[in-house]
């Protein structure tokens, strides 16, 4: 049981990191165009 609630653990904390690096990787796409729209 304690082997199964540490493999959840560890498994929200990879989905944590997954959809922060997602998220960082949309801002970082919103703030391309916006350099982009500023240039032209």
């Amino acid at each position: 049981m304690v082997i199964v609630l540490f493999l959840e653990q560890r498994f929200q904390n990879h989905y944590a990191i997954i959809l922060r690096s997602k998220k960082r990787i949309l801002n970082l796409s919103k703030k391309q165009d916006e350099f982009k729209r500023n240039l032209f």
